[in-house]
């Protein structure tokens, strides 16, 4: 099967592996060499990169471990059992990687000669570390006093408004309501794109597991209920002596821009301020931001539309048969 996208090209070779292609011609900043520092030779010129979607395996533990370190800003948790969870998690979710000689700066007149070589050295070809990854746990499935039960006691300590507190706690000890917790991970800069195909992937493979489709061949997926921590931040107002009384909060933006759409099918949430390790610095932009957690609880029976919100997000990506 084949699929292709305006801006690259996607091709499903079997669920062990995903690629997208993703061409572009710009001046590679300082910054992006920093990225790139141990798979591309920097100049200007094209940006070839193809992004591999894998299936998780034992040996992506040390990449996942990485992305989860600051899950709990700082909270110590048992991380190593989450990331031994993820990674054994086979059945769904992906991981994001490059290979290593397929991240490049090209010249138009040497980029024929360099094809020719990649396809030569396609069977040997090795890969970067995870660049993110995509997972969903039940969190009806580890024992108590596990780094599940860890996360959910975090997740309430952060809570400030015993309303909201209070709905969290009693999803978490309704053991009726199949509860799954989604991990979306990734480097802030890689193409936000990536996310189009990365959720539709992660969600048809959902699908594919058992009671995942009623009588009438509708999905009914294996949970009742998400939990998504997300990533946000909000821009600094700066004080004047005349202001007076109760001010308008900026407005919440989010690192990842898909998130925006589960925060807003999700039933109830919450939010409070990121905190970050001793030695870690807060994330700027242009302006002094202020960064947040905020943690929805999504029902599955939006998953859907929410998905159709994030190919309409991103058009460029969507995923069309050839």
């Amino acid at each position: 099967e084949k699929v292709e996208m305006e801006q690259g090209r996607q091709s499903v070779k079997s669920k062990k592996k995903r690629t997208i292609q993703i061409n572009k011609k710009e001046e590679v900043s300082s910054s992006d060499e920093s990225e790139l520092e141990d798979n591309v030779d920097v100049e200007e010129g094209e940006v070839d990169i193809d992004f591999e979607f894998f299936d998780f395996k034992p040996e992506d533990f040390h990449s996942i471990k990485t992305f989860l370190k600051n899950y709990l800003d700082g909270t110590a948790f048992t991380i190593t059992e989450l990331s031994d969870a993820i990674a054994a998690q086979s059945k769904f979710g992906s991981i994001i990687k490059v290979p290593d000689e397929e991240v490049r700066v090209v010249e138009d007149k040497t980029k024929k000669e360099k094809k020719e070589k990649e396809s030569k050295e396609e069977a040997s070809r090795e890969f970067s570390e995870g660049f993110g990854f995509v997972s969903i746990l039940d969190m009806r499935g580890y024992p108590q006093n596990s780094f599940m039960e860890e996360i959910q006691q975090h997740f309430l300590s952060q809570i400030s408004d015993a309303t909201q507190k209070g709905k969290f706690k009693s999803i978490f000890e309704d053991k009726s309501i199949r509860l799954g917790i989604f991990f979306n991970e990734r480097m802030l800069n890689l193409p936000p794109t990536l996310a189009n195909p990365l959720h539709q992937i992660l969600f048809e493979d959902v699908a594919e597991l058992p009671s995942g489709k009623t009588k009438k061949g509708e999905t009914q997926y294996p949970f009742d209920m998400l939990l998504m921590l997300c990533t946000c931040y909000r821009e600094e107002k700066k004080k004047t002596k005349k202001a007076k009384g109760p001010q308008d909060q900026p407005e919440l933006m989010y690192f990842k821009p898909e998130e925006e759409y589960y925060h807003r099918a999700s039933r109830f949430s919450a939010e409070w301020k990121m905190q970050f390790e001793e030695g870690m610095e807060a994330a700027t932009l242009s302006e002094v931001i202020t960064p947040f957690r905020v943690l929805c609880m999504v029902p599955f029976a939006k998953i859907s539309q929410i998905l159709d919100q994030i190919k309409n997000h991103f058009p460029d990506s969507f995923l069309q048969p050839i």
